[in-house]
């Protein structure tokens, strides 16, 4: 009787050993498809076949079926044939797919993905050096990528040393052909 104690006692000493010796993260620590990074920000690129979309980092990500939540301190890096077009900072950003159905199956495309992002948004023009600083921005990305700002949201734009304000913004990605909706200010000669 006192050996199967001891077997017992020994076998439960062993588990709790593995255990801490396996405390080791994975993928599977992680509750409802949320990836955090703790030291380091969560990387991820979305891409077409060769073709790079996006390059994203943040602190937290939330994959939900079309939907990819992305929380605190975002960078995503744009790319237009390969090559890094423009950069956007925000505090949030979501990115949703485009639904492809396959039959009974249903896949989502990110590579053509409309993004919405939030909370003290910056995008930098990588070519022109221009700056753009709003609270909220869409990105639709069919066939090209597109900047949209609704008139209801205001916006600060750097192009060399002018700055200009207003509300709404249309404008390709790499901020070549822009315009703001609704300008604002004061010219002085």
């Amino acid at each position: 009787m006192k050996s199967i104690y001891l077997l017992i006692v020994l076998l439960f000493i062993c588990c709790d050993e593995n255990k801490i010796e396996n405390n080791l993260e994975s993928i599977h620590d992680f509750n409802n498809n949320q990836i955090t990074g703790k030291d380091n920000p969560v990387n991820i690129s979305i891409s077409d076949k060769n073709k790079i979309i996006y390059n994203v980092k943040c602190d937290s990500l939330v994959n939900v079926k079309e939907k990819i939540y992305l929380y605190y301190n975002v960078d995503i890096e744009i790319f237009n044939n390969n090559i890094k077009s423009t950069q956007l900072f925000s505090d949030n950003a979501v990115i949703k797919g485009q639904i492809e159905k396959n039959g009974r199956n249903t896949n989502y495309n990110f590579s053509k993905a409309d993004m919405i992002a939030e909370g003290n948004v910056v995008i930098n023009s990588i070519d022109k050096d221009d700056q753009l600083f709003t609270n909220k921005i869409m990105l639709f990305n069919n066939n090209r990528c597109n900047i949209l700002i609704d008139t209801s949201q205001m916006v600060t734009y750097i192009n060399n040393n002018d700055t200009m304000r207003g509300y709404g913004f249309e404008s390709d990605c790499e901020m070549n052909n822009w315009k703001i909706l609704k300008p604002m200010g004061t010219i002085y000669n």
